[in-house]
Order: C-alpha cells, then structure tokens, then sequence
C-alpha cells in the first residue's frame, strides 16, 4: 500500500507503519500537521505525539490502533461526531449506475442570468480578476 504523503527526505511516500493518524490540535491547520508529521516519523511518532501533548489515535497498517496522550481509549478510540456535525444521509445507490457516470444522462442546464460559461478550450474575455480586484497571473 502506498500512502498518499511524501517524506521530503526521500521524496518517496511515506513508508512508516501508520495507515492513519487522527490528532485532536487547537486548530485543524495544528492538527493536519501533527498527523503529517507523525506518518512521517514512523516509529518515533508515538513518543513525539506524547512529548508535544497532543492527543492522537495512530492505526498501523495492520490495522491495530495505539492511542496517545489522552486521546479517548472507548471502543478503541473511535469517535462518533455529534448528531448536529454529522452529514445526512443521501439517497443511497441508483438503480442500473455501475457508479461511473453516464454521459448520455448528463443533462446540460443553462447558466443564469450574467454567468460566464467555461467551454471547454476557451476562456472568458478579458482579464481574470479575483473577489478583492486583483489581477490573477
């Protein structure tokens, strides 16, 4: 299994033993990076997770989970989000759909009113611009 995350000393990915690492951080930005860093770090991120006080939930490739400095030890660690965090439902599995869609049932809306529509090679006149007036290179 190869993981998604680059260890910039190899420029390979990360060949640690860590599947996931979830870690509870001030902020998600705190969090992302602990997480990173800790895939990264392989073997010595238990000890590092613990040093920096964070609470983590590391699962190993084999699928065991470890959980570090605080981090809830009920049922394993998982987490359920509360009810008002929690995505609905959606309308489940559609009969006959293979889960690829199928060009022939993509049906083509008109854009409302003052919508630039982007074809596919072209782009809109004149000079893009962002939200606050900036020119965009």
């Amino acid at each position: 299994m190869l993981h998604h995350i680059v260890d910039p000393r190899t420029g390979l990915p990360a060949a640690g033993p860590w599947r996931t690492v979830s870690v509870a951080a001030a902020n998600c930005a705190e969090a992302n990076a602990a997480s990173t860093a800790a895939i990264i770090m392989g073997d010595q991120a238990r000890a590092w997770l613990a040093a920096q006080g964070v609470p983590a939930r590391l699962v190993a490739r084999d699928g065991s989970v470890r959980l570090v400095g605080g981090w809830p030890a009920i049922d394993e660690g998982v987490l359920e989000p509360p009810e008002m965090c929690r995505m609905p439902a959606g309308p489940g599995p559609v009969a006959g759909l293979s889960g690829r869609a199928d060009p022939a049932a993509v049906v083509d809306r008109p854009s409302p009113p003052g919508a630039t529509r982007r074809l596919a090679g072209r782009t809109p006149p004149g000079p893009r611009r962002s939200p606050g007036g900036r020119r965009w290179r």
